[in-house]
Parts: structure tokens; sequence; C-alpha cells
């Protein structure tokens, strides 16, 4: 089984869209205090710009969310290769990031990081499983995302505990 997001290189597998996603501008409250919380207001400076790479030669960019309001100064600002970083970077307090609202969740929710005003970009590519033609579903998989385990499986795993173990879930 596989966790991949947007591309259609398992045609000789079953899939499965998990969700989509967005894309959202966030900081940290000190770097919002510092700037503002409105995107077309930040000076180009403090803008992460993401390389998404060649697969994803349309991702959103600092441009895109804009709309034309504003012409980015692409070689200002911090630029990273990836998601996480970008994330990493926002959190360290160098600037504004756009990534997917999903990776971003639980900085969001613990309050670390905040959404700075600016729309969402819907991701066009979903996030999605991929497993072989053999099985009939995510229901024959161990547990994923808050999904139970299949009761075969759940025998099965009993059968290799230390009998001290069995009985426990």
């Amino acid at each position: 089984m596989r966790i991949f997001h947007g591309h259609a290189l398992y045609a000789d597998y079953r899939t499965e869209v998990l969700f989509r996603d967005r894309i959202v501008a966030i900081a940290t409250p000190a770097v919002i205090a510092c700037y503002g919380a409105s995107v077309p207001a930040l000076p180009d400076k403090v803008l992460i710009h993401t390389d998404w790479g060649t697969d994803y030669a349309t991702g959103p960019d600092w441009s895109d969310l804009l709309s034309g309001e504003r012409v980015i100064d692409a070689g200002a600002g911090l630029h990273v290769a990836t998601s996480s970083a970008a994330i990493q970077c926002a959190l360290a307090g160098l600037g504004v990031a756009l990534v997917p609202a999903m990776t971003a969740k639980h900085h969001l929710e613990a309050g670390r990081l905040r959404r700075v005003e600016a729309p969402e970009m819907r991701i066009d590519r979903p996030y999605a499983v991929a497993y072989p033609l053999r099985h009939q579903g995510l229901a024959d998989r161990r547990e994923l995302g808050g999904m139970p385990q299949a009761p075969r499986e759940r025998s099965l795993i009993r059968q290799f505990r230390r009998p001290a173990d069995r009985g426990r879930h």
C-alpha cells in the first residue's frame, strides 16, 4: 500500500481518494504582529517561496494567490524545496509560507502558526492510497487514519503476541 499525492503512476493498482487539500498562507503570531495579516500588504522579503518540483509546475505560488494585484519579486524572500521546510521556516519566524492546510493543521490548532488573510487555493490533485488489485479495499488493510483494523488482521496480530500480551488490544 502507498499513500501518494496526485499522480497516475498506479494504473495497475486500485486507488481510492483519501482527501483533497487546499493551500493556505501561514505565519507565526510574531510575524503577523510585525508585518500585518494582509498578504497584499506584506513586503516581498517576508514571503517564503516553495519550489513544488517539476511534477508540480502548476503548483500555486504568491503570484497565483495575489492574482495580479501586484508583481512579486521572486528573488526576494526565502526559497525552500518542500512544504515541510516552508512550515519549519514559518515556525522559526522567517516569514509567511504557502502550505497545504492539512500539513500545518496541528501547528494552527496549537496556535504556533496562524492563518494570514488570503484566499485559500484548492489543490487540483487529491491525496490517495494505492494498493494491489487483489485487495478489496481499505477495510482489508491495517488501521489508517482512524479506520479500524479488519477482523482477520486483528486475529493474525493476536497470534504473534506473547502469551502475557494476549487479550490486550
